[in-house]
């Protein structure tokens, strides 16, 4: 994927050959006395560090957006001065990096490499990103989980059902009955059709009358769930009719039917509520960084017309 900012560094393009973002939790591990037992506990992330190594040299390849008349080229001259803002900057710098762009932060661990090669330089150095605003470091994938949960409880239902096949007094009569339960369940919003991509199927399903209950309970649901698939762009609505579906669902059985429905349909509900909050935090996000790029622009003007005017 090519570049989408021009690398730069406080008023100086970057000839980056390379640009490593390391992301670093901060994990205590918490020892027993006298035993090889320990408790690990992640209290979120470090701060994170882009170690970025670029180069200067006489006649540096030119790149894509470089304007002398807005910064300075990385020529082997124009490396002295890079150091001696490095060295005489202490404040909070912004580093443009080239697939996230602006980052606000200090320069740490500078390092200059020389060899034989005449009117050339390579520096490298470590970038601490600053984030001033309040936000959780430690971001645990709701959807995952939730995912990995949904599928959990279908496993322990699919054991439960072999339980209650195991107990049956008559093992023919069950069978019977629950040929009709999941007869009732695949008539359930049966002109809908289910998605190859539906997290039912990540299921597998036995082929035993267990493994073929459990596949018409997540089916019923998931035709529910494609029934009003059109609302999710409106998810608190999306999240209601969800509910009211699965409690609909519940009403045409009784008894244990009934509660094997309530149980993959409350699961399956939770799966969902995490998607749309997902969606809706990424959207959110996107807006927010739209938000910051003209903020940042208009303060860029504002502290170059400060400057003139002193």
């Amino acid at each position: 994927m090519p570049d989408k900012y021009i690398p730069e560094l406080n008023g100086y393009y970057l000839d980056i050959y390379d640009i490593q973002d390391r992301y670093e939790n901060s994990v205590i591990s918490h020892e027993y006395p006298f035993t090889n037992r320990n408790l690990l506990e992640n209290i979120g992330q470090k701060t994170r560090k882009i170690h970025v190594d670029c180069s200067f040299q006489e006649n540096p390849a030119t790149t894509a957006g470089w304007s002398a008349g807005t910064s300075i080229i990385p020529t082997y001259q124009a490396h002295y001065g890079f150091l001696d803002m490095i060295k005489s900057n202490h404040g909070i710098v912004t580093l443009t990096h080239p697939k996230y762009g602006e980052i606000e932060g200090m320069i740490n661990n500078v390092t200059v490499f020389a060899d034989d090669t005449d009117e050339y330089a390579r520096v490298g150095f470590d970038f601490l990103e600053q984030v001033s605003s309040e936000e959780i470091t430690f971001v645990e994938h709701i959807v995952a989980k939730l995912a990995t949960g949904f599928r959990e409880t279908s496993e322990k239902m699919d054991s439960e059902l072999e339980k209650v096949k195991n107990a049956a007094l008559n093992v023919n009569t069950w069978t019977g009955l629950m040929n009709t339960y999941i007869g009732k369940l695949n008539a359930i919003y049966n002109t809908v059709t289910s998605p190859a991509t539906s997290i039912i199927n990540t299921i597998n399903y036995a082929t035993d009358m267990p493994g073929q209950i459990l596949e018409g309970i997540n089916g019923a649901i998931d035709r529910m769930i494609q029934a009003i698939v059109d609302i999710r762009n409106a998810p608190a609505s999306f999240v209601n009719s969800a509910i009211v579906g699965v409690r609909q669902t519940k009403a045409i059985f009784t008894g244990a039917e009934a509660d094997y429905v309530h149980v993959m349909g409350a699961s399956r509900v939770a799966y969902e509520t995490g998607v749309v909050l997902n969606e809706e935090s990424e959207r959110r996000n996107e807006v927010e960084k739209k938000f910051a790029i003209p903020i940042k622009e208009w303060m860029k003007k504002t502290n170059k017309r400060i400057v003139e005017y002193a």
